[in-house]
């Protein structure tokens, strides 16, 4: 992305090398000259990471004639920032402030986020939403074949399960989702139709991952008997405590055909929505 546009509200986004900036210059001159329109260089300004050199901050100003501009700035009522900040701290924080006067504390986010019931409003916490959101983002990694979800396995899984990679660093959305993942994946219920899930480590039996008690060489595609489960091999291959429970609960499709379908356990529907997470 290199740049937004909103009507007569721009923000080009481009690197500190003074070539860079002559070209786009140049080009901003020539819309003008063919256009008719003047760019409001009262009302322009550049921005650049607080630890540039001077020297380089100078320069990019003569180039341009616009005038420097400090973080953070506002862009369509949006507040635009050149590294994380904790907005919810922040929120948080202003919520505390604006509506604590002495020992009047009955307005403090958390108790704004309790039911009405117990004497809140029934306001939806933004840690909630923001685990909520996280979270959708490990079922689409875990269950979708998106663009989104081949690039995340791509870059960070390898060929690796998302519940197996050992890789725990990267950018803060992946850690993030790491952690959402070991909350909600035992959530994920696989129905068995071509049997191409891990059976080591995925839910297709309602009991988590069997990872400790599946033996290596075990193959789904033996559970069947024409469209009946294998009762005989699950006896033989399970502890006697196991078996019954996955011959009772085992989700087996209609169709061999077509990839494993998850289930998200917690909705009747068996979809994930952040409204109801």
């Amino acid at each position: 992305m290199n740049h937004l546009t909103y009507v007569d509200d721009t923000i080009i986004f481009a690197s500190a090398d003074p070539y860079s900036h002559q070209k786009i210059v140049g080009l901003l001159s020539k819309y003008e000259k063919t256009s008719g329109q003047l760019i409001n260089k009262a009302k322009t300004s550049y921005y650049m990471y607080a630890n540039t050199t001077a020297d380089l901050v100078n320069i990019v100003g003569h180039i341009t004639g616009f005038t420097k501009g400090e973080f953070p700035f506002t862009y369509l009522g949006c507040p635009v920032f050149y590294k994380r900040k904790n907005i919810t701290m922040t929120l948080l924080k202003r919520s505390r402030t604006s509506y604590t006067h002495g020992r009047v504390n009955y307005f403090l986010m958390e108790n704004l986020c309790l039911p009405k019931e117990e004497g809140g409003l029934g306001f939806r916490s933004l840690f909630d939403v923001s685990r909520a959101i996280f979270a959708k983002l490990w079922l689409n990694l875990r269950t979708t074949k998106t663009l989104w979800a081949n690039f995340m396995r791509n870059k960070y899984c390898k060929k690796e399960l998302p519940t197996t990679v050992q890789f725990k660093e990267g950018s803060h959305v992946w850690r993030k989702i790491l952690e959402a993942g070991e909350e909600v994946e035992h959530e994920i219920l696989w129905e068995l139709n071509k049997g191409t899930i891990n059976i080591w480590h995925e839910n297709w039996t309602g009991l988590g991952a069997l990872y400790h008690l599946v033996p290596p060489d075990f193959d789904t595609n033996e559970l069947r008997e024409g469209n009946d489960s294998n009762f005989q091999m699950l006896e033989n291959t399970f502890p006697a405590k196991i078996a019954p429970h996955i011959s009772q609960e085992l989700h087996i499709g209609n169709t061999y055909e077509g990839w494993d379908t998850p289930k998200w356990m917690p909705a009747t529907s068996e979809r994930f929505s952040v409204t109801t997470a």
